[in-house]
């Protein structure tokens, strides 16, 4: 049987390793200061997995980085074939909602 719990799917993803994440460039990250939410690999490609946990976890976000998470994971989705919601909570933080509000 397959489960399609969202969250038991992303906790299948390959663990981000501390070496792992320490290998990764501040760019990589949602949130470069406090290099959280990772976004893409070493390489610089779309981490798809990651980017997909990025938006599933966003309501964890702080309040003063949601603006930036949001922005930043449009930016890395629109480099992929992901679709989204433009009613999803993190989209509502992209400053592309705010314009056309």
């Amino acid at each position: 049987m397959i489960d399609n719990n969202i969250d038991t799917i992303f906790s299948l993803e390959r663990v981000l390793t501390t070496e792992d994440r320490d290998k990764l460039p501040d760019s990589a990250f949602g949130i470069p200061k406090n290099r959280t939410y990772p976004l893409y690999t070493k390489s610089g490609k779309v981490d798809e997995p990651r980017l997909k946990s990025a938006m599933t976890y966003f309501r964890h976000c702080p309040e003063k980085y949601r603006t930036q998470l949001a922005n930043n994971i449009l930016k890395a989705i629109k480099k992929t074939n992901i679709n989204y919601s433009k009613k999803a909570l993190w989209y509502t933080y992209t400053s592309e909602y705010k314009k056309n509000k």
